[in-house]
């Protein structure tokens, strides 16, 4: 178990315990190190967001450590689909299929993630 700052609902942030996340085939178990907050993760906890479903642990502007290597990275939060004609284009950040840590699954605030390298 991880502890996790946890947006239970609109205006209701809880600190509890969380499942460890698990890595599946390629990708990393991160160790967090840092995570901003941003204006987004304000709004969501204001007011919520049109993508995010409750409960969600929020944050994606992450920097964390892989444990085993030593090595430290600076996540990119999104995850595309790599063919639209955005993701061809290097616009990835506008795919119409982008997933994004703390808002389509969980982000940051907590104490490990998975993500892939």
């Amino acid at each position: 178990m991880v502890k996790a700052l946890i947006l239970e609902d609109i205006g209701k942030l809880t600190v509890k315990e969380a499942p460890m996340p698990e890595a599946q085939e390629g990708q990393l178990l991160l160790k967090v190190l840092s995570c901003g907050i941003c204006r987004t993760d304000i709004k969501m906890w204001q007011q919520g967001q049109r993508d995010l479903v409750l409960p969600r642990i929020l944050g994606h502007e992450i920097c964390a450590i892989d444990q085993p290597t030593g090595h430290k990275y600076v996540v990119w939060p999104g995850n595309s689909c790599d063919k639209c004609n955005m993701c061809r284009s290097g616009r990835e950040n506008l795919c119409p299929e982008i997933k994004v840590q703390g808002f389509h699954y969980d982000g940051g605030f907590t104490e490990f993630i998975t993500t892939s390298p």
